[in-house]
């Protein structure tokens, strides 16, 4: 294969920017590396007129922040693998995805893209999915590099972060995923990050992935990320995209003044070079094994682990069995938002949506009824029949109420305006409780939303998240209890938006004041009671655990192992988060910090022994000092929970291993 390495130098300069929106140059002897979007299905785009792009049909997945709350890292492979057949198919080298920017904020419009408030989780899955979509020889791009955790005037607004955060926080999950999945390329965010923009910044390009990271791989800029192409290529951007006919003109300047020279091209060429040859030695990889059809139900099972039970007084769920007539209210249960808009926005191959009927078979001896109660007319929720809704809801013996959201604000470039749904839903669901108070409520949207004025007015709430084509299939198996749930939550549902710690407070930056107290760790740590926590989810059978005992292994890798005992009829999956505290350290630190999980799949009255390894990132934090990660000695609580405080087993961890300690006179 020939290599770029050993072209002119003139000619090499075309191979550090796109040729066109989605491919890289190729003069004959090279060949173009062609890419698309893809976080949650292969926006493969096939012609721009005016501006305008028109993209393939294609399956839609769940998107990662529906993924995220199965907890199951064989779920974000398959739908990984899932996503590298249709690149394969559309001939696409590398898929755009994943996103691993962090739930900071419940405003953020791209909240859907990505996985999680919490860094280990998201780093954890996303490897997974990074695996996944380059076991069958695509390329992942995991990005955006880094702190894109609002939407609001991304291209200008600063994320103010202090070093600790940063380290701690926001690249952990980028850094795992690293280490795990080694991602063929990486995207830099649009944002700047403490004044600097992330195409051109130094620190995070050079000295943190490259130097700290170890990273070999190709940095892409974000599409139009690119400010000045020499002053991004000297401070780490290997590729920048789309084509701009003034990339070259910087560069050529930049090396006629002496700003960069050959040394500093042939880096990135040298990681063009590699990136090629790593897509050229896998792609005997790249065979289908998956039909479509099969895809979509893959699609299916990722959706049935991700819905999570939020709520279930009662035990009004399942409706198995239970000759009852039950009312569908809402325009979601045939029309559901299944994704986002923006660049991860996808034409569906499947539009066989209809809760009604996928019930109706699951529920035989039962009567479906539905009315529609509002529909959408320009992404715009419009009531249409919510009296007559409500008159149904006094005939049927329960009530299910699809709402949430939908693409006008599920979407790329700019956030939400509230926490809260659209007021129709909340009256409508208070106008229903006044004549029928068996209600069951669906939330489908990319992110936490208040739940606070209907939680008291309902008995059941299932989290169906922007499921992708399976999602009401998904749903039906739930709600009849074909499927016990078994998804929880990967971000935290706060009681109102004023719980917030991450609100905007200056119209040029972004000030991280909660330092390293992102999501739950914030909540907890300051004694905020949330409406449902991270890591909550219920489910219809009922799991007993016991006999933890810990094996110290070295000075900071332990092992746990415990039983965990399915005490019902029902076979069901259970998550198991295992969480450490130590609160007398010597700097601001979490009350609890995830940092391991399982999910474990049991027949009914069936006993597993769980094998879990932590070692010494488990219980480190990032020290300035040392510019590194850093155990300090102490006491350190272990928790093996079913969610963030429901603790079901615990014991204890000394590490004494800091010789300053043990032979301070202090």
């Amino acid at each position: 294969m020939k290599k770029i390495i050993d072209q002119k130098l003139e000619e090499k300069l075309k191979f550090l920017s796109g040729v066109n929106t989605w491919d890289t140059y190729s003069n004959g002897d090279i060949s173009l590396i062609k890419m698309s979007d893809g976080p949650h299905g292969l926006r493969y785009v096939y012609e721009e007129v005016n501006y305008e792009q028109h993209s393939l049909n294609n399956r839609v997945y769940p998107t990662l922040s529906t993924l995220a709350n199965s907890w199951n890292k064989d779920i974000l492979y398959s739908i990984g693998k899932c996503l590298a057949l249709d690149a394969i198919e559309q001939n696409v080298d590398i898929v755009l995805a994943p996103g691993v920017n962090l739930k900071r904020h419940p405003f953020c419009g791209r909240n859907f893209e990505y996985l999680s408030e919490d860094s280990f989780l998201a780093g954890s899955l996303a490897s997974s999915y990074i695996k996944g979509i380059q076991d069958k020889g695509i390329s992942a791009c995991i990005k955006h590099f880094a702190c894109n955790n609002r939407e609001k005037d991304r291209f200008y607004q600063t994320s103010e972060v202090d070093v600790r955060a940063l380290n701690e926080e926001y690249l952990k999950a980028f850094r795992i995923a690293i280490n795990e999945a080694n991602p063929w390329t990486i995207m830099c965010s649009y944002n700047p990050v403490n004044g600097i923009y992330a195409s051109e910044n130094k620190y995070l390009l050079k000295d943190i992935l490259r130097d700290k990271y170890h990273y070999d791989g190709v940095v892409i800029s974000d599409w139009g990320a690119c400010r000045n192409r020499a002053i991004s290529l000297k401070n780490g951007l290997d590729l920048a995209m789309p084509y701009s006919e003034w990339f070259n003109v910087h560069l050529q300047k930049g090396i006629e003044n002496g700003y960069i020279n050959e040394d500093d091209v042939n880096s990135s060429i040298n990681r063009l070079d590699l990136l090629r040859s790593r897509l050229e030695e896998n792609k005997h990889k790249r065979n289908i094994d998956l039909t479509k059809e099969e895809r979509l139900q893959k699609c299916i099972e990722a959706d049935e682990e991700s819905i999570v039970l939020l709520k279930n007084i009662d035990d009004i769920l399942p409706l198995k069995n239970k000759k009852e007539n039950i009312l569908v209210v809402g325009n979601f249960a045939k029309n559901p938002p299944i994704g986002g808009e923006g660049s991860s926005k996808v034409n569906p191959l499947y539009n066989d949506f209809d809760l009604v009927k996928k019930l109706q078979n699951n529920l035989p001896n039962s009567k479906i009824n539905y009315v529609e109660s509002y529909n959408q007319r320009y992404h715009l929720i419009q009531p249409f029949g919510m009296k007559l809704a409500v008159l149904e809801a006094q005939k049927n013996d329960v009530v299910i109420v699809c709402i949430g959201t939908n693409e006008l604000v599920e979407k790329e470039e700019s956030d939400k305006d509230n926490y809260r749904l659209n007021e129709n839903f909340y009256e409508l669901i208070k106008e229903i409780s006044n004549v029928n108070k068996n209600i069951i409520v669906n939330i489908y949207s990319g992110g936490s939303v208040d739940l606070s004025p209907i939680n008291d007015l309902v008995k059941a709430i299932c989290y169906v998240g922007l499921g992708g084509e399976g999602v009401n299939d998904a749903l039906a198996n739930i709600l009849s209890g074909k499927i016990s749930p078994s998804g929880k939550l990967s971000e935290s549902f706060i009681a109102s938006e004023e719980q917030s710690y991450a609100k905007s407070n200056n119209f040029f930056y972004e000030t991280y004041k909660e330092g390293v107290l992102v999501g739950y760790k914030y909540y907890l740590t300051n004694n905020v009671p949330v409406l449902y926590e991270f890591g909550h989810g219920l489910s219809y059978a009922k799991f007993v655990y016991s006999n933890l005992k810990i094996n110290k292994l070295s000075n900071y890798d332990y092992e746990l192992n415990f039983d965990i005992t399915n005490d019902s009829d029902i076979p069901a999956k259970e998550i198991t988060q295992i969480y450490i505290s130590n609160p007398l350290r010597m700097v601001e630190t979490p009350l609890k910090s995830l940092v391991s999980f399982t999910k474990t799949h049991l027949e009914p009255h069936q006993t597993k022994n769980i094998s879990i390894k932590l070692n010494k990132e488990s219980f480190s934090y990032y020290s300035t000092v040392l510019n590194d990660l850093y155990v300090e000695d102490g006491i350190y609580h272990i928790y093996v929970s079913s969610s963030l405080t429901d603790v079901r087993l615990e014991d204890i961890i000394e590490i004494n291993d800091n010789d300053f300690f043990k032979f301070s006179r202090y």
